[in-house]
């Protein structure tokens, strides 16, 4: 059996895309919208939590995971590059920081912030004195909150982590790598 992980969150359709383009599809749900079946035999895809991700990398229990830069900073894993997306970093003020990408932020040695939470940040936009640490990709849900993003900072690159993988599977995804460049 061959397990998948794809993220929860923002990469999640970029990694179903990458998936097609190797054609491995969903067919089924198997297990409340976390494990999917597919097309193929013995593959099947699991949805899981960004910071549950890397623990589970360390014990081998994927075969292939697709994952974001901010995840795996400083991590020594065998992994291949797929695709950079443009990201913004916003921040709205100075005087509370509030965020969850607290890897992103140690990376770029931004200690100042004040807590780190693991749900939406929206709830945080009413509250006048607190800042917000976000990465969006289209900055909609910020327009959506009259906020303009005031900082790019860099782009965001997706990666295949691989352990136990049949070499056409990752002579595809390499392929796929060379072709979008």
């Amino acid at each position: 059996m061959i397990l998948i992980s794809v993220p929860k969150g923002r990469n999640f359709f970029f990694s179903l895309n990458i998936l097609k383009y190797i054609r491995i599809f969903i067919i089924k749900i198997i297990h409340r919208k976390v494990l999917l079946k597919t097309n193929r035999n013995n593959i099947y895809i699991v949805i899981i939590k960004n910071k549950d991700l890397l623990k589970l990398i360390k014990y081998k229990i994927f075969n292939l995971s697709i994952v974001g830069k901010d995840l795996i900073f400083k991590k020594k894993i065998k992994k291949i590059k797929l695709i950079s997306f443009k990201t913004c970093l916003y921040i709205n003020n100075n005087i509370y920081i509030i965020t969850k990408y607290h890897n992103v932020l140690n990376y770029y040695k931004m200690h100042n912030f004040n807590l780190k939470i693991y749900s939406s940040l929206e709830f945080f936009l009413n509250f006048k004195k607190k800042g917000i640490i976000d990465i969006t990709e289209t900055n909609k849900t910020l327009y959506k909150n009259f906020l303009h993003p005031n900082n790019f900072i860099f782009k965001i690159d997706l990666f295949v982590i691989y352990t136990n993988i049949k070499k056409d599977i990752l002579n595809n995804l390499t392929n796929y790598v060379k072709n979008q460049k």
